[in-house]
């Protein structure tokens, strides 16, 4: 299963994302992939991003941790939205694989 977290704090906005969806074998399993690109696609956005005051990413394997300050800059708070909504699509889709918690955040 993936473990999904993602919340709002005072200065910015954390994600961590963790585990195996184990939807299907190694290198072939889509859920992973898809988490794994929105994922990538949000830590892609916010080093290119002007706005964002400090990152922290943690990147090892089966795990994603982006700790992103940025005084709650409206244009990370669209990509962080754009994110959460398609890490929920994936645990509607997927529920046996991925779990999404939004801790503070909407």
């Amino acid at each position: 299963m993936i473990n999904i977290v993602v919340s709002k704090k005072f200065d910015g906005y954390e994600l961590s994302m963790n585990g195996h969806a184990c939807y299907s074998n190694n290198g072939n399993d889509i859920v992973c992939a898809g988490a794994s690109a929105i994922g990538y696609a949000l830590l892609g956005y916010l080093e290119n991003c002007d706005s964002v005051d400090d990152i922290d990413v943690v990147e090892r394997s089966g795990e994603l941790e982006i700790i992103c300050k940025c005084g709650g800059d409206i244009k990370v708070r669209t990509a962080f939205d754009v994110a959460v909504i398609g890490f929920l699509q994936l645990e509607k889709a997927y529920p046996k694989n991925v779990r999404v918690e939004v801790d503070d955040y909407f």
